[in-house]
């Protein structure tokens, strides 16, 4: 019995002390944060109310559903995204699907994606889509949350990107 509790102690003991847990609540948290930042300059610009069709595979219901003038339509993956799409299909082409997702690099740094795709055919028959370039840069995220002493950090992909602009500039300077 004793070796039990001391096996669960050192399970749990870091959990306790060192880190803290992410809960669903927490990540919708940075989840509205990221949308926020990103669609912000389209809610500045918005003239009218616009929708944007949003992917992900977590608990809509801790979501923003909009900001501004535009209103967030969320599906998952196994939704058919042509039954997400307004009829006449044809009005479509050149819309933006949306795709938002997370990653835990650690225990206290979670990343935050935002990507698409872009509607390039649509019809009753199918959907043909373009997938976005990540860039040439390698694995920048959105949004990356840091847990230090005084709770979360949001560090943006632009501050991600100048810091390896600065290591690269560093490198060819060798």
């Amino acid at each position: 019995m004793r070796t039990k509790i001391l096996t669960l102690t050192f399970i749990f003991l870091p959990t306790f002390f060192f880190g803290q847990v992410v809960n669903d609540s927490l990540i919708a948290e940075f989840y509205n944060q990221t949308i926020s930042v990103q669609f912000s300059k389209a809610a500045d610009n918005s003239q009218k109310t616009e929708t944007r069709l949003i992917q992900t595979e977590f608990d809509t219901l801790r979501l923003i559903k909009n900001l501004k003038l535009i209103k967030f339509k969320f599906i998952n993956q196994k939704t058919d995204k042509l039954s997400a799409l307004e009829k006449p299909y044809k009005r479509n082409i050149g819309r933006e699907i949306y795709w938002i997702n997370h990653k835990f690099i650690s225990q206290d740094t979670v990343d935050v994606n935002i990507g698409g795709w872009t509607i390039m055919k649509a019809s009753r028959k199918g959907l043909s889509i373009a997938a976005w370039c990540g860039g040439t840069m390698g694995y920048i995220p959105t949004a990356r949350f840091i847990r230090n002493k005084n709770g979360w950090r949001k560090i943006s992909s632009d501050e991600i990107m100048e810091e390896k602009k600065k290591e690269w500039k560093k490198l060819g300077e060798q």
